[in-house]
């Protein structure tokens, strides 16, 4: 006796106690599904690497790198208003999890008695403003002191703090009705971590919707759909109880994790319903014919998410570990859970019968034309692989019409850039770093710097500097600039982050400016959040180049085991070639550049168009012929690619464009891949015998 053999001969004698027992660990397992979201920036960082660890000593260093900038118009703050605003100025430095708070208002502007606006101040601030360059003052307040930013600096060690203070920011501000824009890295993943919330909650609506409404149409059974779609439930509860269990906090990656869920279930589900013999539906028929399968499908698409445990990131590393497990619960659940259940509610009662799909002869007319069109394609989409960019630096996730970027193009026209990159620079030869000789050196890059494309603001201690002497610069900026034994100095260059330019040619400018001059007894390293995501996610697409290759070889492997023919196994894999290769094609064409997300596309898609693939050609081995094959497997391929397409387009409803852009490729794919399965791969195949 075999394994699904075995597995069907428990089933028909304890589905009444597999039922029970599934739905319970379900409930169980559902109460301990925590959810906590790692939204932060830190989380999209290698934090093994020596980079991240340079990081941790600066902020030991110069504190803490976390920012909140709230900006108003300066008009807002009249008389009125005046002492609600200080007061809410000492409020959010009061916080715990506040290290600095700098306020123009406070700083410059205030008159002697501290009740108004010194507006004879504000006039001398603008004339000096225009005759110098941008400084950290232009941080705070803009060239024509028509716009105030106040920067709020954010303790490292108090992160559960961060949303609360961002939340503080928003209310204390309307409540004194003053209108403004919001930038920084606390906010950034404050909005991050809104924006997941909403998402999952439109992606999962629109998952089981279209779930619905697809197994309603054709499997035309509600207790078929019942089952499934509890079937379905378990699997999710059981995947995030997993996730909790293991400490495993989501992130935007989670999004994908649903469909991938949904995919599963349903399309096993469907081949699993849909095979009749005679128009007859039999449970012991139905599970010979799919079980293995299934898990020949279910085997691939695991080791195509196992792309992701080769991550630099932890948090991608993690989804390494929760997909492949979510598609294993969910394939354990559709072949045991919902066979047990459909026998406790219907007694392996008949099914309707199916929607018809077109005539074998009709397909066998348009085959090989369509198989030389896919052909034709695939050779352009080759053609355009040169000019497929990478874009390592993709932090772009909020689309152009969005609060968040609509507030940064608002702050950077006005202050200063928003993209930080840090650059130490650090005494090798024993002598403190404000001594006039590396003063001198110093200077001489920061005047080189200032005409780098794209850079509005370089904040330096030299500018507080007074015949270099330390004594005179500011109190609240000298630690974060200048460290306490005097052997390091910061420079802070910010760019425009939403200029297009991209960072990677930050980092290579600001690298070429330090070696092209000589520096006795000085070295340099660029730091900082930004700089540390653009190296995990260069890493990453780097790490991609290789994994991909053994994903395709392995999932290669699996197929040759299974038909046991080269030739076939070639057809096969033109099968699942040729969707990845017009996937490329469409990124080619719709200008969409590999990044960090859908950098895994192909990985998890793979596994994916596989499935039908696997059906078809197990379908084959049983009949020998490919008309036959059509005829009993063609209404599962097209109801799975529709169920398939449908369920990654549920992510174009996402606000964030990773997710959008993973789900739009996905259904390119796996439309194509239907395309290969019903009608090149039967044409490649008629006149051949089934191997032995």
């Amino acid at each position: 006796m075999n394994i699904e053999q075995g597995l069907l001969s428990l089933i028909k004698r304890r589905y009444r106690a597999i039922t029970g027992g599934f739905l319970l660990l379900g409930i169980i397992c559902g109460c301990l599904a925590g959810y906590k979201v790692d939204h932060t920036m830190e989380a999209w960082l290698d934090q093994d690497s020596d980079s991240y660890r340079y990081y941790l000593e600066f902020i030991r260093e110069f504190g803490d790198d976390a920012t909140l900038l709230a900006v108003v118009n300066r008009a807002d703050i009249t008389p009125a208003r005046l002492p609600g605003y200080l007061a809410f100025i000492e409020d959010i430095r009061a916080n715990a999890g506040v290290s600095s708070v700098f306020d123009p208002v406070g700083m410059f502007l205030l008159n002697v008695e501290g009740d108004a606006i010194d507006e004879a101040v504000v006039d001398d601030l603008k004339k000096a403003s225009a005759q110098r360059p941008a400084d950290y003052r232009n941080v705070l307040m803009s060239r024509d002191m028509k716009t105030l930013a106040v920067l709020i600096l954010l303790k490292q060690d108090h992160q559960a703090l961060h949303p609360q203070i961002v939340q503080a920011v928003r209310q204390g501000l309307d409540n004194m009705g003053l209108s403004y824009h919001l930038a920084g890295t606390s906010y950034f993943s404050e909005v991050l971590a809104e924006t997941l919330t909403h998402d999952l909650t439109v992606v999962l609506t629109g998952l089981i919707i279209i779930t619905l409404v697809v197994m309603l149409y054709f499997l035309r059974s509600p207790v078929v759909v019942t089952c499934v779609m509890t079937g379905i439930g378990i699997s999710l509860f059981c995947t995030l109880a997993f996730a909790s269990g293991m400490d495993i906090q989501f992130n935007l990656l989670t999004l994908i994790l649903y469909p991938l869920i949904f995919y599963m279930g349903i399309t096993t589900a469907i081949h699993f319903f849909s095979r009749r013999d005679g128009g007859v539906w039999d449970l012991e028929l139905a599970y010979a014919k799919t079980f293995r399968p299934s898990l020949i499908a279910m085997v691939t698409s695991v080791i195509g998410c196992c792309g992701f445990v080769f991550s630099p990131q932890t948090i991608m590393r993690d989804m390494g570990i929760v997909f492949p497990v979510g598609i294993f619960i969910t394939f354990v659940v559709m072949m045991v859970f919902v066979p047990a259940a459909w026998c406790l509610l219907a007694g392996n009662g008949n099914l309707p019968c199916l929607p018809r799909a077109a005539s074998s002869a009709t397909v066998s007319s348009r085959s090989k034309g369509i198989s030389l069109c896919l052909f034709a394609a695939a050779i352009v989409a080759v053609l355009l692989l040169p000019r497929l960019r990478t874009e390592p630096d993709a932090i772009y996730f909020f689309r152009d019409d969005s609060e968040l970027i609509q507030s940064y193009r608002f702050i950077e026209d006005r202050l200063a850039g928003l993209l930080v990159m840090d650059m130490v620079v650090e005494t090798n030869d024993g002598t403190a770093i404000t001594t006039e000789k590396n003063i001198v050196q110093i200077r001489g890059v920061v005047n080189n710097a200032r005409s780098l494309p794209g850079l509005t603001t370089i904040i330096t201690p030299l500018d507080w500097l007074d015949g270099y002497r330390e004594e005179v610069i500011m109190p609240e900026l000298k630690q974060a600039y200048i460290s306490g034994d005097k052997s390091k100095l910061r420079l802070t260059f910010r760019f425009r982050n939403i200029s297009g330019s991209p960072y990677s040619g930050h980092m290579t400018d600001l690298k070429r400016l330090w070696n092209e001059s000589a520096h006795r007894g000085l070295t340099m390293h660029v730091t900082g959040l930004l700089p540390l995501v653009l190296e995990a996610q260069d890493a990453l697409l780097k790490t991609q180049a290789i994994v991909f290759p053994a994903i395709l070889i392995q999932v290669t492997l699996i197929l040759f085991l299974f038909v046991r023919s080269l030739t076939v196994l070639l057809f096969a894999f033109l099968a699942n070639l040729l969707p990845l290769l017009l996937m490329a094609g469409a990124m080619v064409l719709l200008a969409i550049p590999i990044n960090s997300i859908n950098l895994f596309v192909a990985g998890v898609v793979l596994g994916v168009i596989a499935d039908d693939t696997i059906h078809l050609l197990h379908t084959w081995h049983i009949t020998g012929s490919v008309e036959a094959t059509l005829v009993e497997v063609r209404p599962a391929l097209w109801i799975t690619t529709l169920t398939i397409v449908l369920a990654f387009t549920s992510l174009l409803f996402s606000s964030l464009r990773p997710v959008v852009q993973f789900g739009l490729l996905s259904a390119i794919a796996v439309s194509v891949a239907y395309l290969c399965d019903v009608f090149m791969l039967p044409w490649l195949l008629t006149g051949r015998r089934v191997p032995a």
